[in-house]
């Protein structure tokens, strides 16, 4: 699938598959029974604001997928209105386009363009994106190891490096990750959780607390009819607020169902408010599932902290200057550059120059 459209500028990157999602979600014929395709509704998904959207909820998770896909590939300047307004009329005013400008409208002016693939929204949605994930994967591909000899680094202030001959370059493999099958909903009974709150009182000995406060928390949630819960549940792509005041429990409450989904093998995303709570965070429920027993054919479940390369620098070196040197080890990457330096500051550095 390769045409004159796929060169035309960062709408490549996004704009194709992005009016096949728009035509799958909002599409609807004009006057003369063509696919219609408006860009303002495009550019609700190109930009990620879905949350904006009422219907997302009750899409399928195919869908789902294609989009989130689309979102993690696509050019960040798509995210502008202007910009991708002017990114699809310039990629569907080229020849053999599989979207184009209706005849009697500018196509400076146009505010919504016609399907002309032929093809089942998704299927077409699919490989346009399968192609963009091909070149995403190759831009991204690891660069050649350094070996022996004179490399620099750095901007205006640059470093040297001086590596040994015999130093050979490794060959590095790309890494493979795996897609997590979708699961909509990972639903937790008051049961369950209070069990796991007893469960770590016992682990964290002389600290009898959290069973109660577990048992208090949930006996006064109601649902939106205003019952007794029973469970609660961890949904996908959604977000739901849990308001109480300061004090009654909520972080005892949300170390459950995150042990719970860790025992049944269920990956999950935590959003902190800043990188020091993200740490916090991520020590806490590594100290819990540290004290709680564990299945022998189980893999212990572990907290990624998805931070930058430099944050995670610079709070290795604070830790560093604390003297925390086990938070070191966990948040520095070893990098033993700085004994090759001969020249400049001797400084992490991720990438090398002949």
């Amino acid at each position: 699938m390769r045409g004159d459209w796929q060169q035309a500028g960062p709408g490549r990157y996004g704009g194709p598959g992005c009016l096949a999602l728009a035509q799958e979600f909002f599409g609807e014929p004009d006057h003369d029974g063509r696919p219609r395709v408006l860009l303002a509704h495009a550019h609700v998904i190109i930009s990620g604001r879905l949350d904006a959207w009422e219907g997302w909820r009750d899409q399928e998770p195919e869908a789902k997928s294609l989009t989130g896909q689309l979102l993690r590939v696509r050019h960040n300047e798509l995210a502008s209105l202007r910009r991708f307004a002017d990114a699809a009329r310039r990629m569907c005013a080229v020849p053999d386009s599989p979207f184009v400008i209706p005849a009697d409208v500018a196509p400076y002016e146009a505010d919504e363009v016609l399907a002309l693939h032929g093809r089942p929204p998704l299927a077409f949605a699919r490989r346009v994106i399968e192609v963009m994930e091909g070149e995403h994967a190759w831009l991204r591909s690891p660069v050649a190891a350094a070996g022996g000899g004179m490399w620099e680094f750095g901007g205006r202030e640059r470093s040297l490096v001086t590596l040994p001959a015999a130093m050979q370059a490794p060959v590095i493999e790309p890494v493979v990750i795996g897609t997590t099958p979708y699961v909509g909903e990972f639903p937790v009974t008051c049961k369950e959780l209070i069990e796991i709150a007893a469960e770590l009182d016992r682990a964290w000995r002389g600290q009898l607390w959290r069973e109660d406060v577990m048992t208090s928390i949930l006996a006064g949630l109601r649902d939106e009819q205003g019952q007794p819960i029973h469970e609660l549940f961890l949904a996908a792509a959604q977000l739901n607020l849990l308001n109480a005041p300061t004090g009654v429990g909520k972080t005892v409450l949300d170390a459950g169902p995150r042990i719970a989904a860790g025992r049944a093998g269920v990956p999950i995303a935590l959003v902190a408010r800043d990188i020091d709570d993200a740490h916090a965070v991520r020590d806490a429920l590594d100290a819990d599932i540290s004290k709680l027993s564990w299945p022998r054919d189980q893999h212990r479940p572990e907290c990624a902290l998805l931070l930058s390369a430099r944050r995670m620098h610079e709070k290795a070196l604070l830790a560093a200057e604390l003297g925390s040197w086990d938070r070191v080890d966990r948040l520095g990457y070893g990098c033993a550059l700085a004994t090759f330096v001969t020249g400049g500051p001797p400084r992490p550095a991720s990438c090398l120059r002949p």
